[in-house]
């Protein structure tokens, strides 16, 4: 049987080199599509066909893969491929049949592949439906640890910041600051994605590329075109801080809980 694939990858080279691989595992696997942002992603799911099977990077270049599955239903099996081990309980609670750390060799590809296969003979037997529910039981009992501090260093000095005290955290100049209640802004070394994952998702949003908030950083909100929200936060210099269009609804749904 020939096999669709899908592939989400925004670095060239990792491409090429998961085709090749597929290619080596099976010449007759056709790759429908490769992809490397996720607003590309889900437009593409909407208007195809799905495909037998998506290998998926988690860091594209406009977010993370994960947000897809917050847009569209996604009925294909997964294998993730990420250069980091941090998102694979997360991977699991998507429809996600393995989990590959880069770089990709061979045999953990071809393991993988060889597992789709299995899982689609097995696919409506009562068996796959107890392990998988024996895996959601797994994920649910493992308990998520937020970041409760940042240590930041300033020239010589080291300080603590509790997140709760944290307003908003943005990029800006390719650096990453984190802003607290008194309106002090400190550079911290981890990038925006791998912040967005330390803290409680109740308290802190990422409304856009560039800004990650705190539900009391918010000061006022106001209509901003017909699919935008404007907000100002406090402590803040710029007047211009927008909630994507493709996060609104999300957001709405993070103020009314």
């Amino acid at each position: 049987m020939k096999i669709g694939v899908l592939i989400f990858e925004d670095e060239q080279y990792a491409a090429d080199h998961l085709v090749e691989l597929l290619k080596k595992y099976d010449s007759g696997i056709e790759i429908l599509e490769i992809i490397d942002t996720v607003k590309e992603g889900v437009k593409w799911l909407k208007v195809n066909d799905a495909p037998d099977l998506i290998l998926m990077d988690i860091q594209l270049a406009d977010g993370i893969s994960f947000e897809i599955f917050d847009y569209i239903n996604v009925s294909a099996p997964v294998i993730f491929t990420t250069a980091y081990d941090e998102y694979a309980i997360k991977a699991f609670k998507v429809n996600s049949i393995d989990y590959l750390l880069k770089p990709i060799e061979i045999n953990t590809l071809s393991a993988a592949l060889n597992k789709f296969h299995k899982s689609n003979l097995l696919n409506n037997s009562k068996e796959l439906i107890k392990l998988q529910s024996q895996i959601n039981n797994v994920i649910e009992s493992v308990p998520v640890q937020y970041r409760q501090r940042f240590l930041i260093q300033i020239a010589d000095k080291l300080i603590t910041v509790n997140t709760s005290d944290i307003l908003y955290i943005y990029i800006a100049e390719n650096s990453v600051f984190l802003c607290d209640i008194s309106g002090q802004c400190y550079a911290v070394e981890y990038a925006l994605e791998k912040i967005q994952k330390m803290l409680n998702p109740n308290q802190f949003y990422r409304i856009n590329r560039k800004y990650i908030i705190h539900y009391n950083s918010i000061e006022k909100m106001t209509a901003y075109s017909q699919y935008r929200i404007k907000v100002k936060l406090k402590k803040c210099p710029d007047d211009n801080v927008v909630v994507s269009r493709e996060r609104v609804k999300e957001f709405k749904k993070w103020l009314d809980k």
